[in-house]
Formats: structure tokens, sequence, C-alpha cells
């Protein structure tokens, strides 16, 4: 059964050394692609139904080229300066792989991510089925849409704790064999920054709750 890097990513990155950026690079364009069409599903879902997709066609492909833009030009930013970050920290620890293995390792964080968007997101598309809009003037409607909002919100939660979690678990072997690093030395350097925002994040929902 072949290694991957989403079970265990610890083998797949030893069976190879020399990786592409090939690979990682599709991910990142289809995180951008899946992520602006739930985007526009969301929207076509609270200005009422397919309606404005028919009705005001040019905002809908405006709006849904500018988010696939954003994601094309954040993502790879965000993706180099996370590696650049840990390959840096990893200094301390008399690393020694090229900063581009570290970069094609990392890119595999993308594979998480792309799972926990379509779990968080097909819910969202029926959490807005009707149109939210055009009837918030109903009472029972609205209660009923918050009750649903909320479970959503818990869920968003939950699927970003553990897509967290998840791709720190991919970065601690990506930065083993991206930088000649021990498990122990990885862990460290991966676990500390991880470990503080998840601390201030459930500082966060603890004071700060979002309904």
């Amino acid at each position: 059964m072949p290694r991957t890097p989403l079970i265990d990513p610890d083998g797949f990155f030893r069976e190879h050394p020399d990786p592409s950026l090939q690979a990682p690079a599709i991910l990142l364009v289809v995180v951008s692609i899946v992520q602006a069409i739930l985007h526009e599903g969301i929207l076509i879902g609270l200005r009422g139904s397919l309606e404005l997709l028919f009705v005001f066609p040019g905002v809908v492909l405006v709006s849904f080229g500018a988010i696939l833009v954003a994601g094309l030009v954040v993502y790879p930013l965000y993706w180099i300066g996370v590696a650049g970050f840990f390959y840096l920290v990893s200094l301390w620890f008399d690393g020694s792989g090229t900063f581009r293995r570290v970069v094609a390792y990392f890119g595999w964080m993308w594979a998480p991510y792309l799972l926990g968007l379509l779990v968080v997101g097909i819910p969202l598309l029926v959490v807005f089925p009707e149109g939210v809009i055009s009837v918030a003037e109903d009472r029972f409607f609205i209660e009923a849409f918050t009750e649903r909002l909320t479970l959503i919100i818990r869920m968003i939660q939950a699927v970003s704790l553990l897509v967290t979690l998840w791709t720190a678990y991919i970065w601690v072997y990506a930065l083993k064999h991206g930088r000649g690093l021990t498990r122990r030395a990885a862990t460290i350097t991966i676990g500390v920054p991880i470990g503080i925002q998840l601390f201030l994040w459930i500082a966060l929902q603890l004071f700060y709750p979002p309904i």
C-alpha cells in the first residue's frame, strides 16, 4: 500500500528525498477553486436561491474571480512564508536541508486544508438553501436559521482545530526530512508556535464566544 503524506508523512517524505513542487501546487490551485465555488454558492443562497446567478451573472463572475485570484496570490505567499519561518527557526538545531525541499514538503499542508474546506463548506451550502435576505422578516425562519448556524460555527471550530493539528503533524515530518532534524527537534520547532497559537485561540473562544 503506497504511503501518503496525510496518513504516514514520515514514510512518504523518506521515500521522496527529492520532492516535486507540482503536486502541492496543484493542491493549492484546487483549494483556491473550491473556496471560490463555495463562497459563491453561499452568496447565491443568501440572496435567494439561483435567482442572483441569472439576474446578476456579472456580479457573481467578478466575485468568483476576485476570490480565486486572491487565493492564488495569498496562499502561495503564506506557503512560502510559513516554510521560510520554520526553515529559519530550524537553524537553531543546525538543520542542513535545502529551502526548496522544505517548501515542497510543507506544501502538503493543502491536503488537510482541502478536506476541512469541503467538510465545512458543504454544510454551509445546506444552511443557505432558500435565501436568507428574502425571508429575513420571517421570525420562525430566523430562529431556525440561527440554531443551524450555531451548530455550523461549532463544527467549523472543531474542524479548524483538527486541520491545525493534522497540518502540524505533517509539518513535523516535513521539517524532519526537509532539514535533517531529529523528530524531537522537529516537534519542538513546530510544536511551540502551534501550541501558542492554539492557546490564544482557545482563550479567545472562552472570553469572546462567537454566539
